[in-house]
């Protein structure tokens, strides 16, 4: 019998739309990637350095390694500045990558994101369509 006469068989199977998407926002370096990690961080951000810190502070930037955040008193921003380094690995692992590289605070409110301002599409795509999936 002929090659022709075959069915192609697949190997493999398909995968949601939002899997697919987030994989490769993970492992990307471009500005897109670069978003898509700060805003998994900002919503996850309890859950990485714990309710009672997430309470008094918040990523608010990104640049080059460099991550921003805001803090609500001058002696949580002390109390931050010790755990500097656990903070930093904290992050990484819940990346699942040498993201962050040194970490700065600010008492500057003005740049803190509201619970919600990630955009409505990036919130569906991400919260409904990946069944616990993360960074990881």
């Amino acid at each position: 019998m002929s090659q022709r006469g075959k069915k192609p068989t697949r190997k493999g199977h398909l995968e949601d739309a939002s899997e697919v998407l987030q994989s490769l926002l993970a492992k990307g370096k471009g500005p897109l990637a670069q978003s898509f990690t700060r805003w998994k961080l900002w919503s996850n951000w309890d859950k990485v350095v714990g309710p009672s810190m997430a309470a008094h502070s918040a990523p608010v930037d990104y640049n080059k390694g460099c991550l921003i955040v805001w803090v609500d008193s001058s002696v949580r921003l002390q109390e931050m500045v010790f755990l500097v380094r656990q903070l930093r690995e904290q992050i990484n692992n819940f990346v699942g990558r040498q993201w962050i590289r040194s970490i700065r605070f600010t008492l500057d409110r003005h740049h803190v994101p509201q619970a919600g301002e990630a955009p409505e599409s990036w919130n569906q795509l991400f919260n409904s369509g990946s069944k616990g999936s993360n960074l990881r």
